[in-house]
C-alpha cells in the first residue's frame, strides 16, 4: 500500500508544471492574440449559481461561453479580474473546453490555463500590488486543483 501511495504521489508531481516546450507553445499562442479580437466568438454570461468566479464552456459551432458569478467576481481586484478572464480564455484557446471530460487531467489543464493567463497578463495586464496580492491569495488556497502553492509558483515564474 505504501508503494502505491508513493508511486501515486510521484505521478501527480509529474503534472506539477507544464514542460518548457508546452510553456513555449502556450506563449506563442498568446503572442498571436490581440486585445481587440481575442474575445471574438466568446459570449459572456452571468450565473450566480457558479461556485467559482468564472468558467469557460464550448457551446458549439466554434462558439464559446464564459460564465461569470458576479457576486464572487466583483470582490476581486481589477488585476485579479483580468487574470481570471485570461485564465478562462486560456481554456478556450488551449481547447480544454472541447476535450472529453473522461480524458481530462484537471491538474494539468488548470496549470496550462494559469500559464496562458500569465503570458497574457504580461502582454496586456498591469503589474502592481493588486497582482501580487492576488498571487498570494491563490497561494493560500489549499482546496483547489492543483493546490494554490503550485499554481502560484508557476504564475510567479512567468510574471514576476
Amino acid at each position: 500500500m505504501k508503494t502505491f501511495i508513493i508511486v501515486l504521489l510521484f505521478l501527480s508531481k509529474s503534472f506539477a508544471e507544464p514542460t518548457e516546450t508546452r510553456l513555449s507553445e502556450i506563449q506563442n499562442i498568446t503572442n498571436g492574440l490581440n486585445r481587440e479580437t481575442m474575445f471574438n466568438d466568446v459570449e459572456v454570461t452571468f450565473d450566480l449559481d457558479l461556485p467559482n468566479p468564472a468558467a469557460a464552456f464550448f457551446i458549439g459551432n466554434g462558439k464559446y461561453k464564459i460564465s461569470i458569478n458576479q457576486n464572487i467576481f466583483s470582490t476581486l481586484s481589477k488585476a485579479a479580474q483580468n487574470f481570471v478572464g485570461f485564465h478562462e480564455l486560456g481554456h478556450i484557446y488551449l481547447e480544454h473546453t472541447e476535450m472529453d471530460p473522461k480524458l481530462k487531467n484537471r491538474y494539468e489543464i488548470e496549470l496550462e490555463a494559469d500559464a496562458f493567463a500569465s503570458y497574457l497578463f504580461l502582454r496586456f495586464g498591469e503589474k502592481n500590488q493588486d497582482l501580487t496580492d492576488f498571487i498570494q491569495l491563490i497561494e493560500s488556497k489549499t482546496s483547489t486543483t492543483p493546490p494554490g502553492d503550485v499554481r502560484a509558483q508557476l504564475i510567479r515564474k512567468i510574471i514576476l
